[in-house]
């Protein structure tokens, strides 16, 4: 359930840890035990997802409504837009 299928995923659900080991340096996925975890970095989020969308709602008015529907583009694993769910933003995220 949501919002921990966003930071945990079943390794049954994907069986093939090929990605973690291609992403690996860029902090987008890991395998641990039995489930995938996504950090929710990234290269473009060292701090973290949260960390970002903090700063953008200092001059983004994120938290009273105004901004409903977000594009992501080039959005890799998505954290961004998965992320901006818990300001009652939804984002479109496409990734090549």
């Amino acid at each position: 359930p949501w919002p921990k299928s966003r930071d945990y995923v079943p390794y049954a659900n994907a069986p093939y840890k090929s990605l973690t080991v291609e992403k690996a340096v860029q902090n987008w996925i890991q395998y641990e035990g039995n489930v995938f975890r996504f950090p929710g970095g990234g290269t473009q989020f060292p701090q973290g997802a949260d960390a970002y969308i903090n700063e953008l709602a200092s001059v983004i008015p994120l938290d009273n409504g105004m901004v409903r529907t977000a594009l992501d583009t080039g959005c890799g694993v998505a954290s961004w837009g998965a992320y901006l769910f818990k300001k009652n933003v939804i984002a479109m995220s496409i990734a090549p």
